[in-house]
This record gives C-alpha cells, structure tokens and sequence, in this order.
C-alpha cells in the first residue's frame, strides 16, 4: 500500500514510509500480543503493567525519484497513478504524426484499414516489454509492445533489427521507432521496426517521415484494389501458377500465418483483374483465404 500511494499526503513521503514500515508492523504485533496478555491478566490477582505504546517517528529523508515512484505504482497495481512516465515528453510526441489512438481509428475504417498497410510511420513512447523467439532458420526476432500516453501496439523486430537493437532495451525504455504498419484481416495492427532510438527530452521529432521514390509499397498502399491470400510458403509454386494467368496492376498480399508476416508479391505477381485472379485462386486455396479489398 505504501508504494502504491497510499499513505501520500498523511504528512510522510513514500521513503520515509518504506523506511519505517517494519517497525511499525513490528509494534502492531506487539501492541496486539500485550492486549492478550492483558485479558488474560484480568485472572492474574497480582495485576501487571499495561504494555507500552511503540511509537516510530520518520527519518528525515527525500522521497524517491519520480520514476521510482511511477514504478511502485505500476509493480503494485498494474498502472500508473501519480502519473505516467511519459509527459515529461508529452510536449515532443505532439510532434509526431501517428500515434496509437490513430492506429485505433485504422480499425474503425470501412477497410479496417487495411489500405494503410505497408505505411511507414514514426512512433515514440515506453517499450514495456521485450521478448524473443526463435524463427524456424534458428535466427532471434523479437515482439516488443510500445506504450504512449493513448494506449499500445504490439511491435516486430526481425532477426536483422532484433540483432541491432532489440537485445540492449531496458524494461520501460522511452523510445523512438520508425516502422511500417502490418494492418491485416481481423487482426490488430502492428508496427514492422526498422529502427529504434532512445527517446530524449530535447529530440527532434519529424512531423513525418521523409518522402521516398515511388516504390513498390507505395504503389500498393495507393491502389483502390488489393487482393489478399493467406496460404503456407511451401504453397508458392501453386500461387504463382494460378496469379501468372491473369497479369496486371493490382497488388497482391501474400499472408504466411505460420510466419506471422504478411509480404508484397513481387511486381510480376501482381494481377489484372482482381475477381478473375480469385477465381483462379479458389480452385487451389480455400475459399475464405482468398479476398478483395476494394477502398471507396
């Protein structure tokens, strides 16, 4: 209860509570046991003396560091009370443009935002956990959640960026990341790391993240059409058989559950007619794996 906060305000800081807070259960106890001694004293004709009254008095001593306190708090009830530990760098996220609540409202868009996937964005906030996993070739990836004052979102590192960055974070690192947005079908968004800087007071955030050439992924993100199929890599020959009779410009995504990716098929997989190609695709993949996104 003390590091919770409890006790704040009742004329002690938290350090002085800690430092006490032994002795005074101490003197409980034995306030407690000398009240039994005392009813069973009222059979004792010779009497006996009441028990004494322990009192504790605070050391003079300075409350914790603020991030301390923050940490109490979140360690005993799981938030942050007094506080967050990141509006001393409130002011310099507002410079950013994407932030969790934005990703929040992707999912409230008619295309669940999938037309956002591939975006890439500048993120900051608290890395709040870090763990890793072994991938199939035996290399580490990592799957970080990020935290800014609007909620979280899950973040991957793969084995190159986990071999960069992800093996030196401490727990509840302010952070800066630059990314792309993995926005798939009936599942929550995340944010694919390309690099991660530790977020100071005074850094610079950029309102956005500088323009590139137009790229293959950004012909994609600007297509109204897209089409989606979720299917196993040892399944690629059968795709390519199927996609290379219909040619053309619309993107096609390819999504490797057993590899929680999802990739942009090379430009020569694209298709022309993104019915037809599903056509094609239904007779060689389940039917549920095969869809059309079309943005309005």
């Amino acid at each position: 209860m003390v590091k919770a906060g409890c006790f704040d305000g009742l004329g002690a800081n938290r350090a002085q509570c800690m430092a006490v807070y032994e002795s005074a259960l101490d003197a409980e106890a034995k306030t407690r046991r000398g009240n039994v001694d005392g009813q069973i004293s009222l059979f004792d004709l010779a009497g006996g003396a009441p028990p004494a009254v322990l009192q504790s008095s605070f050391p003079n001593l300075e409350e914790y560091p603020r991030q301390a306190l923050l940490t109490m708090e979140k360690e005993m009830t799981g938030v942050y009370i007094s506080g967050h530990p990141l509006d001393d760098y409130a002011q310099m996220l507002d410079t950013l443009s994407f932030r969790t609540a934005d990703v929040a409202e992707l999912t409230e868009r008619e295309d669940a935002g999938i037309s956002e996937d591939g975006r890439r964005v500048v993120m900051g906030g608290l890395i709040v956990s870090m763990r890793a996993q072994t991938t199939k070739k035996g290399s580490m990836m990592g799957f970080a959640v990020l935290e800014d004052l609007t909620g979280q979102i899950e973040c991957l590192l793969f084995p190159r960026v986990f071999e960069r960055y992800g093996r030196d974070i401490p727990p509840d690192m302010p952070a800066l990341i630059t990314g792309k947005l993995s926005v798939r079908e009936e599942e929550e968004p995340k944010l694919l790391v390309d690099t991660i800087e530790p977020l100071m007071r005074d850094t610079f955030a950029p309102k956005a993240v500088a323009e590139e050439p137009p790229s293959l992924a950004s012909l994609a993100r600007q297509s109204p059409v897209k089409l989606y199929l979720r299917m196993r890599r040892e399944q690629m020959p059968d795709f390519e058989a199927a996609i290379r009779k219909c040619p053309g410009d619309i993107p096609v995504f390819l999504n490797l559950p057993e590899e929680d990716i999802t990739l942009l098929a090379p430009r020569e997989l694209w298709c022309g007619d993104a019915q037809d190609a599903r056509a094609n695709l239904i007779q060689i993949f389940p039917d549920e794996h095969v869809k059309v996104v079309v943005r309005n």
